[in-house]
């Protein structure tokens, strides 16, 4: 108790306040305990530097890889498109085939399908071969990028760090690069072809009796109303008939008129002929011919209510046009020869009108018939004189002279018998046409059905991510500032190493987007059309204009490959005035969109950082686990015998990256050309990737220095080195 109390009088007084030596005391600690934190945070914060390091060494590894992923979907976008440029070659040219006289054309068009065919499968193999290439070369890549990243970032106070690093990618080797197959969409080539001939030979045949079709439409209409002013069923119909306005309608061109308008007007004509049929005077042979015209009329007007004509929406006229008597002979074959129409006196003689005196004074013994009459049942009445010749008379007046309405009516008829037969031979033509186009689009959709969801899946070196390793092989004395004598001043930190690393991410979609869009500013800039098949194709040298849309249906899916067919299309204006044509175009579309192509997810990969163990966790083949057990158990790096760090990531791993390494220290590699057929003038697109100039110019050499640099900071303290 008594030592208690004299030791609180060394520092503390009587006032409750502190001795002399109570503050020398506080003082002492208070600046002990400064120096001390603040050696505590430089030797922290130096240390730290190598963290930094190997982190920026981590991101520069892996995003090596990344860039080799986005290389890997252009390639699988420029493919793709050149097959769905094929098929849509293969599509336009299914409408092609649709337009008459454009044979040749449909299978120029086929021809250069299967050539832009031949043009993906030589692309494919290229871009195979130098992606296998670029694939050995990657770990080497990541070494050497990740290398100078870390000798970049050298930094201390003192300026005497010396930073030396590397990062491994792993898995260290990649999966084989091998396109989708699309021989389906290739093979329909020779279906579609096939289909295309028989829909061009029944084009043609469309053709031809369209050609019928057209002429004999252009008689029917000049027979019937064409030809006004001068004589024809129009005119006669407003001056014999008095029809007008709507009875009689006038239509300007062919194109408007139908042979249903000269139906109805024929018909209108004989009903009002008959309302207002009367002699045109009190003479017996006028009252004869009077009676004659009204049992023709009325015949006329029965016939009529048969009668129809109808012109359906793809022209096909399906009719059925009286025939009126023009002579003895066809009087005999119709109803007017065998009905009992004519008045009949009980003496058996036939007489041609009521107004006959002669049957008048005779007794009535109601009607008979000039067949009745010729075969002699009947007689010929003395003083009319009425027989089958004053019938036949009657109905030829009108018929063989120019301004009669049956003499034009009767070329109407005559036309629309040939306008039907060809019309019918015209639809089954189309018919027969559109049933190989649909073959045809059958074809062409299952192609574009095969290529869907079919896309290339690259798996490079480096994909489960990258491990970096950096080393600090200068020595940091403690600044002066930080020492003093109540603290030790000769602190050392010795060389130091870091490990980190990095993995990749998927980042925002629009910039995949944006580069294959500027991809493709590059590439068609070097499409000149009119030099590339101009002599091939005439006015369709505009074909390699689809290219860049099926290129960016690698991102819009349906809408990009709809919109290029579209286009082109529409730069053909014949296709619009072909109703097959435009039906074929239609069916393209649908066929197109039924398939429902998606475009492919165009995300970035970015580099970001990861726990080491996730990376070494992630990959199949061991080649860290030494590092990842040292990790997990705290161990001493980098361990003893043949397990060491020193020996499975340097040695082996390192020797292999050399070797693979070496053969890529050009510049510049080009990966594929692409090449759309072999035409003279067509365009050459070779695709490019260029190396840092750093790692080009002294690539293999860095690589060197910096093992070396490890092998002997790692290796120095011998096998058994133990690091802190």
């Amino acid at each position: 108790m008594e030592l208690m109390i004299i030791r609180r009088q060394c520092f503390v007084d009587r006032d409750g306040g502190f001795t002399s030596i109570g503050v020398v005391v506080a003082m002492t600690l208070v600046i002990t305990l400064l120096f001390t934190s603040s050696q505590i945070y430089w030797v922290n914060s130096t240390s730290a530097d190598i963290q930094f390091a190997a982190d920026a060494g981590a991101l520069a590894a892996e995003n090596v890889v990344g860039e080799y992923l986005i290389v890997a979907r252009v390639a699988d976008a420029v493919v793709l498109s050149m097959s769905l440029f094929g098929l849509a070659v293969f599509g336009v040219a299914i409408v092609v085939s649709c337009i008459p006289s454009f044979q040749e054309v449909g299978l120029k068009l086929m021809d250069l399908g299967h050539k832009v065919f031949d043009a993906r499968d030589t692309c494919a193999k290229q871009a195979q071969l130098a992606l296998d290439g670029l694939q050995k070369a990657l770990p080497f890549l990541c070494v050497v990028n990740a290398a100078t990243t870390i000798s970049a970032n050298s930094f201390s106070p003192s300026a005497t760090a010396s930073y030396h690093g590397l990062a491994i990618p792993l898995p260290l080797s990649g999966a084989k690069t091998v396109f989708p197959d699309d021989s389906e969409a290739s093979g329909s080539g020779t279906e579609i072809e096939e289909d295309n001939k028989r829909t061009a030979e029944q084009t043609e045949a469309a053709k031809e009796a369209r050609a019928q079709m057209d002429a004999s439409k252009l008689e029917g209409y000049r027979a019937d109303c064409g030809g006004n002013p001068n004589y024809c069923m129009y005119e006669r119909a407003g001056h014999l008939g008095l029809l007008s306005g709507i009875e009689n309608p006038y239509f300007a061109s062919v194109e408007l008129w139908r042979f249903d308008y000269a139906f109805q007007r024929a018909k209108a004509y004989y009903h009002q002929r008959l309302t207002r049929e009367s002699p045109l005077d009190s003479s017996l042979d006028e009252q004869v011919r009077s009676y004659a015209r009204t049992q023709l009329y009325a015949y006329a007007v029965e016939q009529f209510e048969l009668g129809y004509a109808h012109t359906d929406e793809n022209g096909v006229l399906d009719a059925s046009f009286p025939e009126l008597p023009r002579n003895n002979s066809e009087l005999r074959q119709s109803e007017l020869y065998s009905r009992n129409l004519f008045p009949l006196s009980s003496d058996g003689v036939l007489h041609g009108s009521p107004s006959c005196p002669a049957y008048q004074a005779s007794v009535a013994a109601g009607t008979g018939s000039l067949e009745d009459l010729e075969q002699g049942q009947l007689t010929t009445c003395a003083q009319c004189g009425f027989d089958v010749s004053s019938m036949g008379q009657v109905a030829n007046a009108s018929s063989v002279i120019e301004n009669g309405f049956e003499f034009h009516y009767r070329k109407m008829v005559d036309a629309a018998k040939r306008y039907e037969q060809a019309s019918r031979e015209y639809d089954q033509q189309i018919r027969e046409a559109k049933k190989s186009a649909s073959s045809a689009l059958d074809s062409f959709g299952q192609a574009l059905q095969s290529l869907d969801g079919k896309r290339f899946d690259p798996k490079p070196p480096g994909r489960n991510g990258c491990i970096a390793i950096a080393l600090d092989t200068s020595s940091h004395q403690i600044p002066a500032l930080f020492s003093n004598s109540l603290v030790a001043s000769d602190t050392t930190l010795t060389p130091r190493v870091a490990v980190s690393a990095a993995a990749l991410t998927e980042d925002d979609a629009s910039e995949g987007k944006n580069l294959l869009a500027a991809f493709l500013d590059r590439a068609t800039g070097k499409l000149d059309s009119g030099t590339a098949l101009g002599g091939a194709l005439g006015a369709f040298d505009s074909v390699l204009s689809m290219w860049g849309d099926t290129l960016l249906a690698y991102t819009e899916g349906i809408d990009g490959l709809t919109r290029g067919v579209g286009d082109f299309l529409r730069n053909i204006p014949v296709v619009r005035g072909t109703p097959l044509a435009a039906w074929a175009e239609g069916a393209l579309k649908e066929t197109i969109e039924s398939v429902g192509l998606q475009g492919v997810d165009l995300s970035t990969p970015k580099p970001v950082l990861v726990n080491s163990a996730h990376v070494i966790d992630a990959d199949d083949s061991g080649l860290l686990s030494p590092l990842g057990l040292a990790k997990q158990m705290y161990a001493d790096l980098p361990g003893s015998g043949s397990g060491s760090l020193l020996r499975s990531a340097f040695d082996g791993i390192l020797l292999e990256v050399e070797l693979q390494g070496g053969e890529l220290l050009d510049s510049e590699m080009t990966l594929y050309t692409i090449r759309f057929a072999d035409i003279p003038g067509s365009p050459e697109i070779p695709i490019k990737v260029s190396l840092p100039p750093q790692i080009s110019a002294r690539g293999k050499g860095l690589l060197a220095n910096v093992t070396s640099s490890l092998r002997t900071a790692l290796g120095g303290g011998g096998e058994n080195a133990i690091w802190e």
